[in-house]
């Protein structure tokens, strides 16, 4: 069972790592975050500025928290150590679940598909990963 706990850990964290090379390194604004903004007019030098802010910082986030669950999981994880993997899916459900209502309730209110759905995946993989690491 340990080593299904670390193979849902470290999808989970390649998903992490994705999101953070979108947003760490990706276009200012993303293409969804355009089709909302655009709705309203134009988007300003300003608001491109603002979210090139908040996007590099979320996406180190992210990457940070991709890397650690990628070691926890490679490391404490795969000798058995169930504070790690409670360590993980504690700080992983706090990414996934905001990571996926949040940008769930935007798509509702405007009608422009967000990524949460990666974000729930990535939070039924934790719950996952600690039940098998805890069995």
């Amino acid at each position: 069972m340990l080593m299904i706990a670390t193979i849902c850990f470290v999808l989970a964290a390649l998903g992490l790592l994705a999101m953070a090379a979108k947003y760490g390194l990706g276009p200012v604004p993303v293409d969804y975050h355009a089709s909302i903004i655009a709705a309203d007019g134009e988007i300003t030098p300003g608001v491109r500025k603002v979210l090139l802010a908040l996007y590099r910082v979320m996406g180190a986030a992210m990457g940070t928290a991709g890397l650690l669950t990628l070691v926890l999981a490679l490391g404490p994880v795969r000798t058995g150590q169930t504070w790690a993997a409670l360590a993980i899916f504690v700080a992983g459900a706090l990414v996934a679940v905001t990571g996926a209502w949040v940008p769930y309730r935007v798509e509702r209110d405007t009608g422009v598909r967000t990524p949460w759905r990666l974000a729930a995946v990535a939070g039924l993989l934790l719950a996952a990963g600690l039940v098998a690491a805890l069995v």
